[in-house]
């Protein structure tokens, strides 16, 4: 079965060049406002500080894990090995 390639037109090649500057002024604006790797690094867990602030979810996630740690501690009297 013979293939076609379909030469694009000046027009289309136009609009892709417009459309490949556009994204690469996107991507430069994205770059910078991400920190390089080797701040996120230096930086550790540090750089995650205050990541949730008030955030619900967040909130129920740590109740719900102490409800669950506190649960996994022997309650008096119970799995006392005398």
């Amino acid at each position: 079965m013979p293939t076609t390639t379909a030469v694009p037109d000046s027009e289309s090649i136009a609009e892709l060049r417009q459309r490949v500057d556009d994204l690469e002024v996107r991507v430069a604006a994205l770059v910078q406002t991400v920190k390089p790797p080797a701040v996120r690094a230096k930086l550790g867990w540090r750089a995650q500080v205050g990541a949730f602030g008030d955030d619900p979810a967040y909130a129920e996630i740590v109740r719900l894990g102490r409800a669950w740690r506190d649960a996994q501690v022997p309650q008096q009297g119970q799995g006392d090995v005398e």
